[in-house]
């Protein structure tokens, strides 16, 4: 397995460095979702908006109420959805057996902890 690496001072890795842990990346990725039984739920924090990628799921996906017992789910976190006005609480999928991938900043996931 991989070793931890002390930094004493910030590196910026270079194009195949990056290309080599994006790879390892994907590949563990892949064996989560293929080892899941329920599925996938992909929460998209605000600031991951400005991600064609983000925006393509968004606009690829479908309202609540046609997505029950999907393979896939994806949503905006709760800091994207109170820029929404919205007159009831919105309803959050349940993410109970799913492999859940959070897109955005990480101390916004702790916040769903």
């Amino acid at each position: 397995g991989a070793q931890p690496k002390l930094l004493t001072k910030p590196e910026i890795a270079d194009a195949s460095e990056t290309a080599r842990k994006t790879a390892v990346v994907i590949k563990s990725i892949n064996k989560l979702i293929e080892s899941t039984t329920t599925g996938v739920h992909v929460i998209l924090g605000q600031d991951a908006g400005n991600s064609p990628v983000a925006r393509a799921l968004l606009d690829a996906s479908t309202d609540e109420s046609t997505s029950k017992g999907a393979p896939s789910i994806v949503s905006m976190s709760l800091d994207w959805m109170h820029t929404l006005p919205l007159v009831e609480a919105p309803k959050r999928p349940q993410t109970t057996g799913r492999l859940l991938i959070f897109v955005g900043t990480a101390g916004k996931y702790l916040s769903m902890c």
